[in-house]
């Protein structure tokens, strides 16, 4: 199974494997390994130091620098990447409204920035194109925040009683007035299996307002209901009947690329939350606090700016 690459899991940050050959080293020297290299060990230090925002703005200048001194190499475009995908842009009300210092020292919303990111990477014709591809990816992923999350399917549930698996249709507009937590996760991730304690714990105390429901990229249905069996979890479960793992139609449909990723719908049925999973009881307490009809989001913060963002076949 993939790794999780959200939040400082990224591949630059906890070791970007720089190499070269023989004969191309001997033409560069080491002067883009190195700079690299120092520019992962200093964001580390910064991030231990002045927190996540300072690191990345730190690292995204150093790849700036080092995609205008090596213009030819892909690296840097996967640097931005990384910068992107780990910025922050909501506020403490789940509010993508987060704001930074600018290129001019002008303050400039981070949910914007990030965009921008994204969008020149697409457009880069050096970057590679598994960097390029994760770029859509969260570009569709940004533009669903505020709105409205169609999900519905013949879910899998387990009686704990008795045991027994059976199915029965799940929607999310079924729970308008409940906060959702939609999990994506597998039997066979470590880090899925690690984090259930946790979800466990966020449920049980918000047992009231809250809704969960799995999407599970499991290839074995045996295995996902003996493990639903022995973990005595019994919240529905989307599980494609051929047991498609990573192709899993909404692991497609949403862009998943990593694992667990928990995802948050407020109250009125809009998504929220894209990377629940950090601080989950937190923004679970800021929408089950939310009473019916606030209003989920501001609209020019979430609209898309780009072609690349507004039309999903493109992607």
């Amino acid at each position: 199974m993939k790794k999780s690459s959200s939040w400082i899991t990224c591949t630059a940050l906890t070791g970007m494997v720089l190499w070269t050959s023989a004969g191309l080293a001997a033409e560069i020297g080491e002067g883009f390994s190195a700079r690299a290299a120092e520019a992962v060990k200093k964001t580390k230090a910064t991030i231990k130091d002045k927190g996540l925002q300072l690191g990345l703005k730190e690292y995204e200048a150093s790849a700036i620098k080092l995609r205008a001194d090596f213009p030819e190499r892909p690296e840097p475009w996967a640097m931005l990447l990384e910068v992107a995908i780990n910025l922050d842009y909501q506020d403490d009300h789940l509010q993508p409204k987060r704001t930074m210092k600018g290129s001019e020292d002008q303050e400039v919303k981070i949910i914007d920035h990030a965009r921008k990111l994204l969008t020149d990477i697409n457009k880069s014709t050096v970057a590679h194109d598994t960097t390029k591809e994760r770029a859509r990816k969260e570009l569709e992923r940004m533009s669903r925040l505020g709105k409205p999350l169609a999900l519905e399917f013949d879910a899998l549930l387990l009686d704990l009683k008795s045991g027994l698996p059976r199915q029965a249709p799940f929607q999310v507009k079924d729970h308008q007035g409940k906060v959702v937590l939609v999990h994506f996760w597998s039997t066979q991730s470590g880090p899925c299996i690690a984090n259930l304690p946790r979800l466990k714990q966020a449920r049980a105390k918000y047992a009231d307002d809250l809704v969960t429901v799995g999407i599970s990229l499991d290839e074995n249905s045996a295995r996902l209901r003996r493990f639903l069996k022995e973990n005595q979890i019994d919240w529905p479960q989307h599980f494609d009947g051929d047991g498609r793992g990573w192709d899993n139609r909404f692991a497609l449909e949403y862009g998943i690329t990593s694992i667990p990723t928990q995802w948050l719908i407020d109250r009125q049925g809009n998504l929220r939350a894209l990377n629940a999973r950090h601080n989950l009881e937190k923004k679970i307490a800021i929408l089950a606090n939310e009473k019916v009809g606030t209003k989920a989001t501001d609209n020019n913060a979430t609209t898309p700016k780009t072609d690349e963002e507004s039309d999903p076949k493109d992607k």
